[in-house]
């Protein structure tokens, strides 16, 4: 009786134990602490925490694999809101301020903030003692998660998982029970001050109170003047209206849509550096540049083969969505619950194609614009646009890309499910031309980007629209091949 009630006792610590580890999915450095330092430029992890305690850079964590990453898509509390990570933070030398504290998301599971210690600290000894030579900064802190809307960057607040017990710290098991810690100061790295309102969509970030030291991520290196934005309207939340009205030719008056109803989605860079970008002469021989948008939303992420947009008119590219059609690790039940918004967040890049090669050159940026930079139009939320509150009654008929001319290879040359060609023109695939009462009095070429050709193409696919004499066509896939 008595080895059993010990067994069942250890048994219970083990389990406590288990239950109570809020761990990261950062790497972590030769000492055992999480490198938390990201790399703008690269879009990941940098190799190592190689800033000093004056120095700004851009924190973040990646909760992949932890018990925050189904917390983030489970529906939120507050109506109309968007889950997000915050870290409660302290150092050895005392507190930071408490306002700096929110993390907002760069990627699938990754959250981030332009830090700068000794510029967010409050008590004096961290003030004093952190910039002292050879001084060293050790950072603890906890993780937690937080709920905001359009109107209230803290709808809710100190949010946790049922497996992770409220006020559980960050400890990856360096011995010194800090997160991470800084490199020993020298004064040679000091950077510049700087606050959460001198960024665009800093202030609300800040819990709409100016933080010094404290700011979006990457905002050391993406001031305002240099924003990933575009020319699209906007709603009057702010967000971009990127619905495109195919019959008019035009954007839409509003994003009148459901998460599971297929729309045109467009972008209009006219007036950015996206636009002197398209003009230059392409790296790849032969190429033709385009535009494509990395993008995820509050619920989880979509299919990446989604991201290719084609041009529909001058400085305007879109391609046609269903949103939960291109789920991928999406939470599609809570996405289409009833009253749920649906936000997308992303990053337009460039990329270039050629005839046979649907991206001859991937992830391009013009100079003026950092890699990586987010689309924020400055609604408050982060996010480029979102849906309307879920009711069930507007969901669309399942697609697919190869389904439509031109959407195999928008789509890499893989199918992939709703997506495909902005205005898309479906395909009426036919082994050969039918005998039919309509005589065939014309034809019309396409190569498999849908774009006219001046005739027939003597090698490759293509696509043959007949042109009947009783308004109809049939279009036909072809393949010639060059005679040896």
């Amino acid at each position: 009786m008595k080895k059993f009630t010990l067994f069942l006792i250890s048994f219970l610590m083990i389990v406590a134990f288990t239950q109570a580890q809020n761990t990261l999915n950062n790497p972590k450095d030769g000492a055992g602490h999480y490198i938390v330092k990201w790399d703008c430029s690269q879009n990941a992890f940098a190799d190592t925490n190689d800033f000093e305690a004056d120095e700004t850079f851009t924190f973040a964590v990646d909760v992949t694999g932890t018990a925050w990453e189904e917390w983030l898509k489970e529906t939120p509390t507050a109506a109309g809101a968007t889950r997000a990570l915050a870290i409660n933070k302290w150092t050895n030398w005392g507190d930071v301020s408490g306002g700096t504290n929110r993390l907002k998301q760069i990627a699938e599971n990754i959250y981030a903030a332009t830090w700068n210690i000794s510029q967010m600290a409050t008590a004096e000894a961290l003030i004093n003692n952190s910039v002292m030579v050879d001084s060293v900064v050790y950072i603890y802190g906890q993780v937690f998660g937080y709920e905001f809307t359009d109107e209230n960057p803290g709808a809710n607040w100190w949010m946790w998982p049922e497996s992770i017990p409220g006020g559980t710290q960050i400890d990856p098991g360096a011995g010194t029970g800090a997160i991470f810690k800084t490199v020993p100061y020298t004064g040679t790295k000091t950077s510049e001050e700087l606050w959460s309102d001198d960024y665009e969509g800093g202030l609300f970030f800040s819990n709409n109170t100016p933080e010094k030291g404290y700011t979006l991520p990457c905002a050391g290196i993406t001031p305002i003047s240099d924003p990933n934005t575009l020319n699209n309207p906007k709603d009057g939340a702010g967000h971009y209206i990127v619905k495109w009205d195919c019959s008019e030719n035009a954007f839409a008056d509003t994003n009148d849509f459901e998460a599971d109803e297929t729309f045109v989605f467009a972008v209009d860079v006219t007036g950015t550096a996206w636009e002197e970008w398209l003009t230059e002469t392409p790296t790849a021989e032969g190429a033709t540049r385009a535009l494509a948008i990395n993008k995820w939303t509050n619920f989880g992420n979509v299919s990446g083969g989604t991201n290719r947009l084609k041009q529909i008119e001058g400085n305007i590219y879109g391609a046609t969505w269903n949103i939960i059609q291109m789920a991928s690790d999406m939470n599609v039940a809570s996405a289409t619950g009833i009253d749920s918004i649906v936000y997308i967040y992303g990053q337009v890049f460039g990329f270039e194609f050629t005839e046979e090669n649907p991206g001859a050159n991937w992830w391009m940026w013009p100079e003026s614009v950092p890699v990586a930079t987010n689309i924020d139009p400055g609604a408050g939320t982060g996010a480029i646009f979102k849906t309307l509150p879920y009711t069930g009654t507007k969901t669309s008929d399942e697609f697919w890309s190869d389904e439509y001319v031109g959407g195999l290879f928008l789509s890499n040359n893989t199918p992939e499910k709703g997506y495909t060609v902005p205005c898309a023109e479906l395909i009426t695939s036919v082994p050969e031309i039918k005998t039919t009462d309509a005589k065939v009095i014309g034809h019309e070429y396409y190569n498999v980007m849908g774009q006219r050709l001046p005739k027939e193409p003597l090698t490759g696919f293509y696509f043959d629209k007949m042109l009947k004499d009783d308004g109809t066509y049939e279009v036909i896939k072809k393949v010639n091949l060059r005679e040896e």
